[in-house]
């Protein structure tokens, strides 16, 4: 089941993980930041705290999705303006070319086919998608230093794909979906840049 994206339940104290998140958001606005869209989708918004990151660099016209209805809810009071609705990263109720940039962060590691979803995102993208994942091992390892899922060696028990950088690469290109990726991390994540295929 895929559920809504969680990476940003982040009412932590801990000021580690704190600025591993400022600092995840600022590289993801300056990816955004760097393509300039007018219209940008949010698949797996969660509470909608990636696009008050955002903030104008997410465009004038704003778009989001999630599988939790409380979720959604949450994402239309945090961000004004946005239009947010419950769908699913596999079924997207939207055109095709709809929109200049469709991200998805932490959404993929969740999914029994991910292929099915990176196929959807390029779909309904005229322009690039921006996505993230956790960057394995280092993320379980994190989460052991934590003291975090220490039965599951770290492993989040919601995480069923394991990716490095260059595996959530060859993942993406082998869906057919998109064209070169450009692989970036931060610690422990992994985020990738790439445009649908011709």
């Amino acid at each position: 089941m895929e559920p809504s994206s969680n990476l940003l339940k982040h009412t932590t104290s801990n000021p580690v993980v704190r600025a591993l998140l400022d600092r995840f958001h600022d590289r993801v606005r300056q990816e955004v930041e760097a393509i300039g869209p007018s219209a940008t989708l949010d698949v797996g918004c969660g509470e909608g705290f990636v696009l008050q990151a955002l903030g104008p660099a997410a465009g004038e016209h704003v778009h989001a999705c999630d599988l939790s209805e409380a979720a959604v809810a949450a994402c239309r009071s945090a961000v004004p303006g946005v239009e947010a609705q419950v769908a699913s990263a596999t079924d997207l109720p939207y055109d095709d070319d709809q929109f200049d940039t469709v991200i998805c962060l932490e959404v993929l590691e969740h999914l029994e086919d991910p292929a099915v979803a990176v196929r959807e995102l390029a779909r309904v993208s005229r322009g690039h998608l921006v996505l993230s994942v956790p960057w394995e091992p280092w993320f379980q390892l994190g989460n052991l230093a934590r003291g975090k899922y220490l039965s599951r060696l770290g492993n989040h028990p919601e995480h069923i794909q394991r990716w490095s950088p260059g595996g959530f690469r060859r993942m993406l290109m082998g869906t057919g979906a998109v064209g070169p990726v450009q692989v970036h991390t931060s610690f422990p994540w992994t985020i990738a840049v790439t445009t649908p295929s011709a």
